[in-house]
């Protein structure tokens, strides 16, 4: 996920901004600092920045995050012994971080070379043609169409021929050029941007709404004091919190307020043990005031609450200010292996509210 929201925010960048280091600076402003993606990006700059040897590179850059993706053919005594001294074994499935970083490093080294960048990022080996494919998206987008080598772009006569998409079944129509491809998307995109930012009706063609400068760089929490008032302030999550957020999170939105149910690191429970749940609700000052949240839990019969079956609690509409309870209950009596109870919010005088279901299961003894 961390490594297509990068990717994500550098090529949107790359449509008005065309500074290298500014554009990986920008993109990485919108994911996790304590990442291992940001770190085996950081690694590909620190790399390059030391001088170190391409080939070296790979190695310091794939040991940061170290994937498996170029070994999952065979078995572990068929990897060759040559050039691999020093590469550590990482965890099934743990591949994009170093490929993202693998595509920095060809960028990078590349220096402005279209050619060598694409072959640089094939050279680190991995799923090299993701690496390539997204480093040849970036290079395009700030050069434009027109400004690709002719000697990379005339094999390829504009069309798309490949044996990795069934072009025959299931209803899908896939373009023959990339031309086509490109116009289709083209005529999605004000569906997907919103007329907010896409004028359709804009006077010579559709024009989109493009940010510069520093407002491309993901907004933080911090940009506005704490509890300060919430009045015509941005209160949805920053893209950065947002992916930073556990797994085990669980977002609901309603007209007046937004729910979370943090299941706290697991899905399951167990006899014996007491389990616990957090809910937060936020204000989304529709009615820009404050409010009483009223938190009310609805369990079987069988699952004990230890700690009480409502709150009420203060809403404020306040920037950051939330309201938070942990429902801690006990399930030694009840019986089932799937276990569903109600988590609902209202707000104490009005008759806004909403309900949500909260699933757990079983954990095997």
């Amino acid at each position: 996920m961390y490594g297509e929201i990068f990717f994500a925010a550098l090529q949107s960048a790359a449509f008005v901004e065309s500074d290298k280091r500014k554009l990986i600076d920008i993109a990485l402003s919108y994911i996790p600092e304590d990442s291992i993606t940001a770190a085996a990006i950081r690694k590909a700059m620190e790399c390059y920045d030391s001088h170190v040897e391409f080939k070296e590179a790979r190695k310091q850059i794939h040991n940061a995050a170290p994937g498996t993706f170029g070994i999952q053919g065979g078995t572990l005594q068929e990897i060759p012994v040559e050039d691999n001294e020093g590469m550590e074994i990482g965890a099934p499935g743990f591949d994009a971080p170093e490929n993202v970083a693998f595509t920095i490093a060809g960028w990078l080294y590349g220096e402005e070379d279209f050619g060598k960048s694409l072959c640089l990022a094939v050279a680190c080996g991995e799923d090299t043609d993701c690496t390539c494919a997204t480093l040849g998206a970036v290079l395009g987008i700030i050069s434009g169409a027109s400004g690709l080598p002719e000697k990379w772009t005339a094999p390829l006569d504009d069309k798309i021929a490949t044996l990795c998409i069934d072009k025959t079944s299931r209803g899908i129509w896939v373009p023959e050029t990339v031309t086509e491809l490109t116009e289709r998307v083209m005529k999605a995109v004000p569906g997907f941007l919103g007329q907010d930012i896409c004028d359709i009706f804009a006077e010579g063609g559709m024009t989109i709404e493009c940010k510069e400068g520093d407002a491309l760089y993901c907004r933080k929490t911090t940009d506005y004091l704490h509890r300060i008032n919430g009045n015509g302030k941005d209160e949805a999550l920053p893209i950065k919190d947002l992916c930073s957020l556990s797994p085990y999170v669980v977002r609901y939105a309603f007209p007046a307020f937004n729910i979370m149910i943090d299941y706290e690191g697991s899905v399951f429970f167990k006899a014996g043990e007491n389990r616990k749940v957090k809910v937060t609700v936020t204000n989304s000052h529709t009615m820009r005031q404050q409010q009483w949240a009223k938190i009310s839990v609805y369990m079987p019969d069988g699952v004990e609450t230890v700690n009480g079956k409502g709150f009420c609690l203060p809403l404020n509409n306040l920037y950051g200010a939330k309201a938070e309870a942990e429902i801690e209950f006990n399930t030694d009596l009840y019986a089932e292996s799937k276990l569903e109870f109600i988590v609902e919010v209202s707000l104490k005088g009005r008759h806004s509210s909403g309900a949500v279901k909260v699933t757990l299961m079983r954990e095997a003894c």
